[in-house]
């Protein structure tokens, strides 16, 4: 008996819309909600079942093909029984359909079972880990690695120990830590470290409950050190830390909320947290939105405010597809990014106007890799507005003990004909726009808009370099279209003057022309703008 999976009185509307089959992470499923291995057989006679119906069906073809209508207890021309040679692409579609289960499909008992057992294309869910973190070696392990420092621990039989470094030693020294709680997660920053565990059993009737732990640089007032335990049954899965205030996320898809003096200021409710970071007053969250299936993670994010506990933004997490989640944070200045196994860094767009952000891809570190270098894994640290500082592992999937040096990525927005100058001239004007916008809203956002100025100057004149460059290529090609739709994208008066230079060198009046009338044009715009800020879509300074 074949049962269509899509229909309602079998399956719901969810489990129907996840039925999109192929070989790929392929689960059984039952009804009872179990869910097996990948690649085991399911059997309570379905395959039995199957194979009977098959060899049923070859036999109706073969007795088709002989041309002649026969009653029920005749026995074909050609069948099985005569031991004829069948052709086996007769029933090669029969054999995909049994393989790949197509049409939303599959087979089942056609007894009282009330088994059903189905096929479905679902992929297994990340499991929440930290950004830095990597796997224990030889009893030690990276617990948190950025910017700031790292910090590694060290497994002995009854204890720990915790070793914290810092990249600048000039500004904080490291430490030393006996830790008696065997901690799995931590955060760094210029002001503190946050550490936290999970709840471990130590005999069928006690067990050691989920411990947060921060410990600051330094401070004025003594004893700020604090700790809090977790109930029994709640385990901490998920830390970050901002400089104002520290997040955990727990299994009871609770997420707790406290000040860096260990008050409770808030608490809600998110279930299955992959990851989060923290910058400031925001927290970048990443979890599974629903099931993941066809080697998507189906992972979404929230960027929440800890000071005024608002949602700026909740949308879908984008990474590359069939890839996982690898690190996720923000850059030295505050621009949210992720980066995926796929080697895709993607950061968050315009995330300070509130539903609006949209993830740009900014560096595809596996793009135009030599033979030689197929097999390196690139594991991100930090980055800045122009470089990705991480470790290229070679032989390794992840940096080893001691840290070795940090390689240097510079960042290229993953355009088309990057090989080409255009290419690189539209890359840099690509990169150079996303920059001095977050640089402006960051500011605005901040009411620092007077101390961002000097660097979205720096930006624009970037841009209209490289814009000048492109229109200089456009004229000599012949392209005067695209010379002029070039110059409409000048931020500068002073540049769109430098344009109409160009057309009239490479003799050019018409285009010339036309450049005068869109600069007169625009005079008269800014001339009704507050003279500090611009009305194009760059959103930057004009002076």
């Amino acid at each position: 008996m074949i049962v269509d999976l899509s229909q309602d009185e079998m399956l719901s509307d969810e489990d129907a819309f996840l039925l999109d089959i192929d070989d790929d992470n392929l689960l059984n499923v039952s009804d009872k909600g179990g869910i097996s291995e990948p690649d085991t057989i399911v059997s309570d006679g379905l395959s039995d079942r199957y194979e009977r119906d098959i060899e049923s069906e070859k036999q109706k073809d073969v007795a088709l093909s002989s041309g002649d209508m026969l009653d029920d207890d005749e026995v074909p021309v050609g069948s099985v029984h005569d031991k004829t040679e069948i052709d086996d692409n007769k029933f090669s579609y029969e054999r995909e359909k049994r393989d790949k289960r197509i049409d939303g499909k599959c087979y089942c008992n056609n007894g009282n079972d009330n088994n059903i057992n189905v096929n479905i294309n679902i992929t297994k869910p990340q499991e929440p880990f930290q950004p830095g973190a990597t796997p224990e070696n030889n009893n030690r392990r990276y617990l948190a690695m950025n910017n700031i420092g790292c910090i590694t621990t060290t497994f002995h039989e009854t204890y720990s120990t915790i070793t914290v470094e810092f990249h600048d030693q000039s500004y904080n020294r490291g430490y030393n830590l006996r830790d008696e709680f065997n901690y799995s997660m931590a955060c760094l920053d210029k002001d503190g470290a946050l550490y936290a565990v999970e709840s471990s059993e130590m005999s069928d009737s006690q067990a050691n409950p989920s411990v947060l732990f921060y410990k600051p640089q330094e401070t004025w007032a003594s004893k700020s050190e604090w700790t809090v335990t977790l109930p029994q049954g709640e385990d901490i899965i998920a830390i970050a830390l901002c400089s104002q205030g520290i997040i955990a996320a727990t299994s009871t898809g609770v997420i707790r909320i406290f000040s860096l003096c260990g008050i409770q200021t808030y608490i809600l409710a998110l279930t299955s947290v992959v990851c989060m970071a923290g910058y400031d007053e925001l927290v970048l969250i990443a979890y599974h939105a629903s099931v993941g299936y066809k080697g998507s993670q189906n992972l979404g994010y929230i960027l929440y405010n800890i000071r005024t506990n608002e949602i700026l933004q909740k949308d879908i997490l984008s990474i590359t597809k069939g890839s996982t989640l690898k690190w996720m944070g923000f850059s030295t200045n505050g621009l949210p990014a992720i980066f995926d196994s796929k080697g895709v860094l993607t950061i968050l767009h315009h995330h300070r106007q509130t539903n609006q952000a949209r993830w740009v891809p900014i560096l595809n570190v596996l793009s135009n890799r030599k033979e030689e270098e197929i097999n390196w894994t690139y594991w991100p640290v930090w980055f800045t507005e122009t470089t990705l500082f991480c470790f290229i592992c070679k032989s390794e999937a992840y940096p080893q003990i001691p840290r070795p040096a940090f390689d240097e990525i510079i960042l290229k927005v993953p355009l088309l004909n990057l090989d080409r100058q255009t290419g690189q001239f539209e890359e840099t004007l690509v990169r150079n726009s996303l920059l001095a916008t977050f640089e402006f809203e960051e500011a605005m956002a901040k009411n620092e808009l007077d101390k961002a100025r000097q660097n979205i100057k720096m930006k624009n004149k970037e841009m209209d370099k490289a814009l000048l460059e492109m229109i200089h290529l456009a004229c000599k090609e012949e392209k005067q279209q695209r010379a002029l739709d070039l110059s409409k994208l000048l931020i500068k008066l002073k540049s769109l003057e430098s344009a109409i230079k160009i057309a009239r060198f490479n003799n050019c009046p018409i285009l010339a022309d036309k450049i005068c009338q869109f600069k007169e044009a625009k005079v008269v715009e800014l001339r009704q703008l507050p003279q500090s800020k611009t009305g194009n879509s760059s959103t930057t300074v004009l002076e």
